[in-house]
């Protein structure tokens, strides 16, 4: 029996352009114990992270689009869900080391049915999560202590 191997990132990548889609450039700041903020820029990076390091944090860098407002929350380790943060916001802790087990977002605005925003999380093992089951746009889980150490975002501007 041969093997078959899978490249993940293609999988992802053909589900998002399955939707025959624009991919929207935005910055996604990540706070990392004991390393500091670190900036990526989506969707050209494939996947935020660094390798043996959880995140504690997030930020949403977008430019401003009219009519479009996207807010998230974390869900973080110990403390539990967070608030509610605008884009641009940092949202999770500092110098507390406990990291984030999941991400939501949540898009407003008149252009809000005109966009959709998907991400795909991994653990520090680097396996996949899936969708969270019971609540719509939450990536990761809660209580089960699988920090995130990869995120990948990305807004799609619907044709």
């Amino acid at each position: 029996m041969s093997k078959i191997s899978v490249d993940k990132e293609n999988i992802q990548n053909s589900y998002i352009s399955k939707f025959n889609v624009n991919l929207i450039d935005f910055n996604v700041v990540l706070r990392f114990p004991y390393i500091g903020f670190k900036l990526f820029r989506t969707p050209k990076t494939k996947f935020c992270g660094l390798s043996n390091s959880n995140i504690d944090g997030l930020s949403i860098k977008l430019d401003p689009i009219e009519g479009l407002n996207i807010e998230y929350y974390t869900h973080i380790k110990d403390l539990g869900d967070s608030a509610w943060f605008k884009c641009g916001r940092y949202c999770g802790t500092v110098d507390k080391n406990l990291p984030i087990e999941g991400v939501g977002f949540r898009l407003s605005g008149p252009e809000k049915d005109n966009y959709s925003i998907r991400c795909f999380v991994y653990d520090n093992k680097r396996i996949k999560i899936p969708p969270y089951k019971l609540e719509k746009n939450y990536y990761g889980t809660k209580y089960q202590n699988r920090p995130l150490s990869f995120i990948r975002v990305v807004l799609i501007k619907k044709n």
